[in-house]
């Protein structure tokens, strides 16, 4: 990719406006083949990158995610000072980091929420959620647990906030908490299957069989072809497992 010297309050311009119908439907797979085509037609609209590794993060494909970043950071060098020193400017370490994540490459990601969240002057709720993320991941609960609280006072509707303390809590044995938070989190974005699923999992735990089975229904219903097919597969196995309990147990 040519080397762009695009400054940066220019760079949201070249974003394709096209798949962002699709990106907010859910509908991954096919804005990641719209930027695709963006970038084959504009090799210069860099920033079609990140907007690419955002939605090759939601299905699974981090390695991908990660690249488009690299390249990204890569083909802006001239202005990569400027992503770093400009308040709110520092969003590309999100997407990174994320992939980072999913690559199970915590140490990293922790390093990117962090820069991003040094370098933005409000950063955004999700910074500090999946740096939760990774610090649980690294088996640091108690720092996880306060950058979720700081996450909620920063945006008390961030649904993601109240769904990645569901997780905390179920992985910690703490299924009545879980149940909680995800309620709080179905009742601010009641189109996100992962809440359910979570929700399941804890009802499941907790011998609640009839409402575990609905919540994971729910939850295959609202994938619609967005998610990678191994979180489908997931909900799947949950279900037939459910299924095959019997309900007077």
């Amino acid at each position: 990719m040519a080397k762009t010297n695009l400054a940066i309050d220019q760079l949201p311009e070249v974003i394709p406006s096209a798949p962002y119908p699709r990106m907010d439907k859910g509908l991954f797979r096919s804005a990641t083949s719209d930027f695709d085509q963006a970038l084959r037609l504009n090799p210069d609209a860099v920033f079609a990158l990140l907007y690419r590794a955002m939605a090759s993060t939601y299905v699974g494909d981090h390695e991908a995610a990660v690249a488009d970043v690299d390249q990204y950071f890569a083909a802006i060098a001239d202005v990569a000072r400027s992503i770093r020193d400009k308040p709110d400017k520092g969003y590309p370490f999100i997407w990174r980091g994320r992939a980072n994540l999913g690559l199970e490459r915590f140490p990293a990601a922790i390093s990117d929420f962090d820069q991003h969240i040094r370098t933005s002057e409000t950063p955004p709720s999700v910074a500090y959620v999946m740096r939760a993320s990774a610090k649980f991941s690294l088996g640091l609960a108690e720092q996880a647990f306060r950058d979720i609280e700081i996450a909620i006072d920063l945006d008390p509707d961030d649904p993601f906030a109240y769904e990645e303390r569901a997780l905390f809590h179920y992985s910690l044995g703490n299924y009545v908490e879980a149940i909680q938070d995800a309620d709080v989190a179905i009742r601010l974005f009641p189109e996100h299957p992962y809440a359910y699923y979570l929700r399941g999992k804890a009802r499941t735990e907790l011998g609640q069989y009839k409402d575990a089975l609905v919540d994971m229904e729910t939850a295959l219903g609202l994938t619609n072809g967005g998610f990678s097919r191994e979180f489908v597969e997931k909900i799947e196995n949950r279900i037939e497992a459910l299924r095959g309990i019997d309900p007077n147990r």
